[in-house]
């Protein structure tokens, strides 16, 4: 195949593609995801313009009640009603448990001794809910970097392994803890105001406070942006999801308490101009946002919350502004466990005083929820919309996920190419090749990596024009390297013009693009996701780069 300057080839010099030098790459978090075991088989799903919320109903009692009909149910969307075109009872044994369950373990704020029982509950659930015929289960832990332990199976053993392993990696990089002490200054004590500082080289141990905080912060936001790639990956595993998080408290302003002292401002609710750059409320309502847009419902389970008192508001919904800081970071963590639960349609567990009993009350959760199905009055609008269930039987009460969020088609070919990469999900149609080789290195150290997809034309859709055949292809492209940190690029269009009197050759040849990607490592894995926009198809493939890339600058042999 004769390669032309740039980056796109043919195998036919008078096909013309575009020739694009240079991709810029960004990264989603500087952490990110790390290799897994082999992939169990999973089929994903197609994009239908029908939206799916689970209800869970309880009775004054607070016991699951089961028995309902679709004519029990009334379903409103952006305050409208909608009839509910597909209906699923909940049944004692079966059909209310999701098609998947997944423990995502994250251990940034978690001791073993604090989590011993959390995850003695979690296994006796495992155990219980892989009794469902068709149920799987899966392992990730999370936090700087997301290790998917064990992707989705129906065998306890591999589970089971998987959750020893990550209770293993608990505490590993625990967070500094909000009103504890600060590492490695003069002073190492608990912090006072700005005038107890001064006595003892008060510059040298704020500046020490602040990078401290902001060390908090940039470890909270990774570890959120982190989890919400993982979740966006869900969407292309059809069937019901729900996400139990384990974990410590998800702060809504990491490094806020740090930064007051260092400020010499402790009183609670008063901020200062520097808070907007510890809050992290956005990205915590990305990740509900991309959890109902994919069908995942969130369950917490603050292992680290045990001997906090009470359970606070949850975190104001779109629309109704920020939320208070209150008491501290304590509080702000506990409200995003609360917000991501009551968003997503599940529960949130902050003061675990009996785990057990928490993993129980899921258990009757997965078994008792109905499923309603509706056709949504738009097609990929990628704008959030609110859901309501209600019920027209008295004495009841219903919880369902608040919203749902109409992807656009370029977001699913996003979350489609991050499954690929992390999960080993990929139907590739096309029959899709790629490759990826070193090209050496950058200037700011980073290793360059060419990763090449080659298209068979015979595939494509193409529209005429006046002298030649038009194919509309786009592109996206997620990378991972050796320790974990992932990478996307944006929706790349890739336009393919074929003259009139040479389609019939060119349909029996192919086109190729070549991806350029800055890695911080040298190996890494790639997936390709390349989608015909005039045929309305997709096809994705996934490569390797095993073998060290050349040095980068500055990095011995």
């Amino acid at each position: 195949m004769p390669q032309r300057e740039g980056s796109s080839t043919t195998e036919h010099l008078g096909i013309k593609v575009a020739a694009l030098v240079g991709l810029a790459l960004a990264a989603l978090a500087t952490p990110g995801f790390a290799e897994a075991p082999p992939p169990v088989a999973v089929r994903s799903s197609a994009a239908v313009n029908v939206a799916r919320v689970d209800a869970f109903v309880t009775g004054t009692d607070g016991a699951p009640v089961r028995g309902l009909q679709a004519a029990d149910f009334e379903l409103f969307e952006d305050g409208g009603p909608v009839a509910i075109t597909d209906f699923s009872p909940a049944q004692d044994a079966a059909a209310g448990v999701p098609s998947l369950l997944v423990f995502f373990v994250d251990g940034l704020d978690m001791t073993p001794s604090q989590c011993g029982a959390v995850f003695a509950g979690a296994q006796a659930m495992l155990a219980e809910v892989l009794k469902t015929p068709g149920t799987q289960a899966m392992v990730a832990s999370g936090g700087l970097t997301v290790v998917v332990r064990q992707r989705p199976t129906s065998d306890a053993q591999p589970l089971l392994k998987a959750l020893r392993a990550a209770q293993g990696a608990v505490g590993e990089g625990a967070r500094t803890a909000s009103g504890g002490t600060v590492p490695g200054t003069a002073l190492d004590q608990p912090l006072g105001r700005r005038t107890d500082l001064a006595a003892a080289d008060g510059e040298a141990v704020e500046k020490t406070t602040r990078d401290a905080a902001h060390q908090q912060y940039e470890r909270a936001r990774a570890g959120v942006e982190n989890l919400t790639t993982f979740v966006a990956a869900l969407g292309e595993i059809p069937g019901r999801k729900a996400l139990i998080y384990v974990g410590g408290p998800i702060p809504i302003r990491p490094g806020e308490a740090l930064l007051r002292r260092a400020l010499g401002d402790a009183g609670p609710g008063a901020a200062s101009p520097e808070d907007a750059r510890f809050d992290i409320s956005a990205l915590v309502r990305a990740l509900a946002d991309k959890a109902n847009a994919t069908g995942v419902t969130i369950y917490g389970v603050d292992a680290g919350g045990a001997g906090r008192v009470g359970a606070p508001p949850a975190m104001p919904r779109h629309g109704e502004g920020q939320p208070a800081v209150g008491t501290g970071a304590d509080l702000s963590a506990q409200d995003a466990l609360q917000f991501l639960a009551s968003t997503t349609g599940g529960r949130a567990f902050t003061n675990p005083i009996d785990p057990a009993s928490a993993f129980e009350s899921l258990v009757r959760d997965f078994r008792s929820s109905y499923s309603l199905g509706f056709a949504a009055p738009r097609r990929a609008d990628g704008s959030t919309h609110a859901i309501r269930v209600k019920l027209k039987r008295e004495g009841m009460a219903v919880r369902s996920r608040s919203a749902f969020l109409d992807a656009t088609e370029d977001d699913r070919m996003s979350d489609r190419t991050l499954a690929a990469l992390l999960f080993g999900i990929a139907e590739n149609p096309f029959g899709l090749q790629a490759s990826a080789k070193a090209e050496g290195s950058s200037k700011d150290g980073k290793h360059i990596i060419a990763v090449t997809v080659t298209i068979p034309l015979g595939k494509l859709a193409f529209a005429p024009s006046t002298v030649a055949q038009e194919s509309d292809i786009a592109l996206w492209l997620a990378a991972r390297g050796a320790t974990g940190r992932v990478v996307q690029s944006a929706k790349t269009p890739f336009p393919v013009s074929v003259p009139n009197d040479r389609l019939l050759t060119a349909l029996t040849q192919s086109a190729g693009f070549t991806f350029r990607v800055p890695l911080d490592e040298g190996s890494g894995k790639f997936a390709v996701t390349a989608r015909d926009e005039i045929g309305l198809q997709a096809s994705t493939v996934v490569t390797a780069l095993d073998a060290p890339a050349t040095p980068a600058l500055g990095v011995p042999n």
